[in-house]
């Protein structure tokens, strides 16, 4: 199977709220009462996607309940390039629980993922590979095999009200930009584009024909002035040349 490019979103409809809580995101889970006409899963690659606020962000499922129950391997599974932020609900991040019927899981990788938030995660089992992800808390043991990112992730709004998928894009100077094992950026999403700043060195551009507009302006209002005072060094003269012929 391949899950590639969704976004699962928790929505607080109480319709899916149950008493064991909220619905997980993404489940690997392969039932036992599935019977022969469904075979063992192998060879899933979960890539691409968005997980916000489900009860638990990704989910391996395991246990010895007999009838039924679950009997799951992680065989050659690609699980890459994902992107999980809890909600109020959510009570774990990552859980990958060890296959208990002598199945253990092989050749499977947990890579460039970002796991954001305060929200415990784990893996009790060997045969997963965890590489190049980044997280908001230390995860638990066997959860780093090289290349992890740990602390502030610097997403753009991953706490805000509502959905948006831009708010789960790192911003500008964000651990996660550069540090996926191909030399990308962790996570789900590009980095958001950031505007270079102009370059000082380069001559102001000028806009000539509002500049000579100005001019021209101030050129008709210079000459009206000018016509105005010589008008008033006219008149000022006739002024003096009466009195000086009253005073005789």
């Amino acid at each position: 199977c391949e899950v590639r490019g969704n976004t699962m979103y928790n929505g607080r409809d109480e319709t899916y709220h149950h008493s064991e809580g909220w619905p997980a995101g993404i489940i690997c889970g392969d039932e036992r009462e599935g019977g022969p006409g469904f075979p063992w899963q192998s060879g899933n690659r979960i890539v691409g996607n968005l997980v916000v606020g489900m009860g638990k962000l990704f989910q391996v499922r395991n246990n010895l309940k007999d009838p039924g129950g679950y009997d799951t391997q992680l065989l050659g599974h690609v699980i890459a390039g994902n992107t999980f932020v809890p909600g109020p609900g959510t009570e774990t991040g990552i859980e990958i629980m060890e296959n208990l019927r002598g199945r253990p899981h092989r050749d499977s990788v947990f890579r460039d993922n970002v796991v954001y938030g305060q929200v415990p995660s784990s893996c009790n089992a060997p045969g997963v590979v965890f590489l190049n992800n980044g997280w908001s808390v230390t995860p638990g043991r066997g959860m780093d095999s090289g290349g992890e990112v740990y602390g502030d992730l610097m997403l753009s709004a991953p706490d805000a009200e509502g959905f948006a998928a831009d708010n789960y894009r790192p911003v500008a100077g964000s651990p996660l930009i550069g540090a996926a094992s191909d030399g990308t950026t962790i996570g789900a999403f590009e980095p958001i584009a950031v505007e270079p700043p102009p370059d000082e060195t380069d001559p102001p551009v000028l806009n000539y024909d509002w500049i000579i507009a100005v001019l021209e302006g101030n050129l008709e209002k210079l000459v009206a002035a000018g016509i105005a005072i010589g008008a008033a060094v006219i008149d000022t003269h006739e002024a003096i040349d009466l009195l000086k012929s009253a005073a005789g």
